[in-house]
């Protein structure tokens, strides 16, 4: 009878520990719970700013938490709750296999359900990207995960879209008040310029104009009247002066240093330093330099400065200009052949501008060798630094750079792919793929394209 007694008491005590480890772990549980799904949450939510922005995440977590499990080291009689002939037993000493503070490490979540929303502004191939992602991070199970992705207008981007129309609103308000203020400005100095003869006819007032103070029934404005004469046309006339053309050598400046000397051979130093004072300083500078001992005799005329009547400087004017016109008429236009080339070439595609060089070279091979270091053809690409490779990488269109490379021969892409990461190379040969089934025009396009834009870098033209 005492050995079941002692064998009813142990199991109260077993049971009355276990009824408070059920409270503790129900408490800790949910509290537990929350903790994880907001953790996860802010991990989801900052994977994905990169990606797509700013998300809202939500989860809800199934968990499973380990059993709280003691140890006994042995029992005692409880001399205090004994009664004659009922001992009741008491645990020596009790210590948990592990706590509550390693709940958290050895809880396994069961399932997921996670649901994203992000804006609607994410593309088609960013939002696969997204997905795929999130399978691989999140580990979803289809079979009892759930991973929901919604894509909505989030109200702060139509708040900023809206915030940067109104600022746009603003600056056009603004510079539409500044262009109609510096248009009235304008206009009042453009009526202040005109001169009209006779002005003060078109407008008679008549009367006795002394101060007089308007009445309330505005019969003070019966002194004042007005002249039915019709106003006086506005005329304008040119100025008939030529008082400036007679020092106006300019037009000599459009002649080369070589044909100014030729043109000049017949005058004397003082007509010579006369044309070269009113011509530009640097111009000048150059006929000087061209000059070399003849030089010293115009600087000795420019330093006496013997002056000269005005009659005298537009006679010689006029006479110089008819002698430049007639110059101008009897010269030798010469045809810039290799100039011509070199730009009809660059402008060209790639197809024609190699066989226009082709023909340069069956016509005249010394033509086509002078013109060959200033025009680029589609295989100079090749030939090209590895310096001047990676600065045209940087600078061109990504986009471009693929389509080129997916259309032409593999020698251009090695040549671009000794100057990259194998990394880069990988991402590059991916975007390859997806632009291989382009047509014939597509492949035409892309590497006239090209070789258009590496001209321009390269300042061919």
């Amino acid at each position: 009878m005492r050995k079941v007694q002692i064998l009813l008491a142990f199991i109260f005590l077993c049971s009355f520990s276990f009824g408070i480890d059920l409270t503790e772990k129900q408490d800790s549980e949910t509290v537990l719970e929350i903790q994880i799904e907001n953790e996860l949450a802010n991990r989801i939510q900052k994977y994905l700013e990169p990606l797509a922005g700013k998300t809202l995440v939500f989860v809800d977590l199934e968990l499973e938490y380990p059993q709280l499990q003691r140890e006994f080291y042995g029992t005692d009689v409880d001399a205090g709750q004994s009664l004659p002939g009922l001992p009741v037993a008491k645990s020596t000493k009790t210590k948990d296999k592990f706590g509550l503070e390693n709940k958290k490490d050895m809880t396994r979540i069961i399932s997921k359900n996670i649901n994203i929303i992000m804006s609607n502004k994410v593309g088609k191939d960013k939002r696969k990207e997204i997905k795929k992602l999130l399978d691989e991070w999140l580990q979803i199970n289809s079979s009892k995960d759930i991973l929901l992705i919604q894509y909505r207008k989030l109200k702060k981007e139509s708040s900023n879209v809206n915030s940067i129309l109104f600022i746009l609103l603003l600056v056009i308000i603004f510079l539409l008040m500044i262009m109609i203020k510096s248009g009235f400005r304008y206009l009042a100095s453009a009526l202040q310029k005109i001169k009209i003869a006779e002005f003060g006819n078109m407008l008679h007032i008549q009367g006795d104009m002394a101060p007089t103070r308007i009445s309330d029934n505005f019969q003070g404005l019966s002194n004042l009247h007005i002249s039915k004469r019709k106003p006086l046309p506005i005329v304008l006339t040119k100025n008939t002066s030529d008082e400036q053309d007679y020092q106006d050598y300019s037009f000599m400046e459009s002649l080369s240093v070589k044909n100014f000397l030729k043109f000049i051979k017949d005058e004397n130093n003082d007509n010579i330093a006369l044309i070269l004072s009113k011509l530009d300083a640097s111009y000048s500078s150059k006929i000087i330099e061209a000059m070399k001992e003849d030089s010293r005799k115009i600087i000795e005329v420019l330093t006496a400065n013997n002056p000269r009547s005005q009659k005298t400087v537009k006679e010689f004017r006029n006479k110089l200009y008819e002698k430049y016109s007639k110059f101008e008429e009897d010269r030798d236009y010469k045809i810039e052949g290799s100039e011509t080339l070199i730009s009809l070439i660059n402008n060209l595609p790639a197809a024609s501008s190699a066989n226009l060089y082709e023909q340069v070279k069956k016509s005249s091979g010394k033509v086509a060798a002078q013109i060959r270091k200033h025009i680029f053809l589609l295989n100079d690409i090749i030939e090209l630094s590895d310096d001047v490779i990676k600065a045209l990488m940087k600078t061109m269109n990504h986009d471009l750079l693929i389509k080129f490379l997916a259309h032409n021969e593999n020698r251009f892409r090695k040549r671009f792919f000794k100057n990259m990461t194998k990394r880069s190379i990988s991402i590059l040969l991916e975007d390859i793929e997806m632009h291989s089934d382009y047509g014939e025009s597509e492949k035409e396009e892309s590497t006239n394209e090209m070789l258009m834009t590496i001209r321009k870098i390269l300042n061919y033209s």
